[in-house]
């Protein structure tokens, strides 16, 4: 069985291995791996030549990276990727679900293609979409935070089942 996992973070494709620079290691997909025989992520991508340690592996058994272009801009939100669009399509075909993590660009979007195609998806949702958009202290962002809010409410209401950071807050 196939999984598609999509989210806004940075991985670092070092090599033939790849890296996060933040809180998604292989140990954050293993809980899926018990269910599934591949994950494949969906998500924002650097290529770097130079490495740190401070990086943490994230490539493993059973997990494929596919590198989706950034969607974390306002004219990428106004106007999305065809490429991404195709890419995530393709990606979606023949998984048995998806798992989307939210706040992200690509998790929503992810999202609505999954209801489109009749899959099952699930959401974690790990951060208030308003907190994380006011937290930048621009206009745009403060703008664009009761957009986030409404578009995660909506991905939230919709899919087969939700995962939360907190018991009750969000």
């Amino acid at each position: 069985m196939k999984m598609v996992f999509a989210h806004d973070h940075y991985f670092i494709h070092h090599g033939e291995k790849v890296y996060s620079p933040g809180k998604l290691p292989y140990s954050a997909f293993t809980r899926y791996l018990h269910h599934f025989d591949q994950v494949t992520v969906l998500s924002r991508y650097k290529n770097d030549s130079s490495f740190s340690p401070y990086w943490t592996l994230a490539s493993g058994h059973g997990m494929v990276f596919k590198k989706i272009e950034n969607h974390s801009s306002l004219k990428s939100v106004l106007f999305t990727c065809h490429k991404n669009i195709i890419e995530i399509k393709d990606t979606l075909r023949g998984c048995d679900g998806v798992v989307v993590r939210l706040p992200s660009e690509t998790g929503l979007i992810t999202a609505k293609i999954a209801r489109q195609m009749n899959i099952p998806y699930l959401v974690e949702l790990v951060a208030c979409p308003w907190d994380a958009m006011i937290g930048y202290g621009s206009l745009k962002g403060f703008l664009y935070a009761p957009v986030l809010s409404w578009r995660v409410r909506q991905a939230v209401k919709k899919a087969w089942g939700a995962i939360y950071v907190t018991g009750s807050f969000l």
